[in-house]
């Protein structure tokens, strides 16, 4: 068993939900409303930072009023595109098999709404081996994951962040927490691999060999 003060923090989409297609296809959508088209790499290549929105409103290079029709339109259509996405086949596996292992704090850190996340849970029967969900975070997840550790008494050292994206392996590293970056979500290995995270993972299985 684990030493219970540990903490295992998932990002959500591309790590447990597989919803890059999805949502790429709404942001499409979105764009082609606008004269504007977008390609699978420059949708990929607006995670490379933490600062997915702000790269996207330079992408789109809209003025103000247009910028603010556009958001507008994404957040309208958001929940119809997010419930066509569905969790890895094995998602529920690498859950429980760590909540079995002695992982009783897990939590999810997205920029996802908390609302779609507990329903694609609840759907699954996954909702119960979370702690907590924090969801909608537009500002990167560094300050997020840095006040989670602080408020729960415990040491970066003692903090996992599982995450598939190059802005949050740098948000992880940044929170000086311990980051395993998988390649089954929104960044392939090599993008990963140069952003640095303490463990780059290309199965489920070396999740549990490295935290088991």
């Amino acid at each position: 068993m684990v030493d219970r003060s540990k903490i295992v923090i998932f990002d959500f989409d591309g790590v447990l939900n597989n919803s890059f297609e999805e949502l790429f296809k709404m942001h499409v959508y979105c764009c082609s409303q606008f004269d504007r088209e977008i390609s699978v790499l420059e949708y990929s290549n607006l995670f490379l930072d933490s600062n997915f929105h702000s790269n996207l409103e330079k992408f789109l290079a809209l003025e103000p009023r247009k910028l603010e029709e556009f958001k507008t339109l994404k957040y309208s259509i958001y929940d119809d595109y997010y419930s066509q996405t569905k969790l890895f086949d094995f998602a529920k596996d690498i859950v429980n098999k760590l909540q079995s292992a002695g992982y009783n704090n897990m939590v999810i850190v997205s920029s996802a709404p908390k609302n779609q996340i507990e329903k694609m849970l609840e759907i699954n029967d996954l909702r119960s081996p979370f702690s907590e969900i924090l969801g909608i975070n537009k500002n990167g997840k560094s300050d997020v994951i840095a006040l989670l550790v602080e408020n729960l008494n415990l040491q970066p050292s003692d903090c996992y962040f599982i995450t598939d994206t190059v802005g949050d392996v740098i948000d992880g590293k940044n929170a000086r927490v311990n980051v395993l970056a998988v390649t089954w979500g929104f960044h392939d290995k090599i993008k990963l691999t140069a952003a640095g995270p303490q463990h780059v993972v290309v199965a489920p299985q070396e999740i549990f060999d490295i935290l088991i």
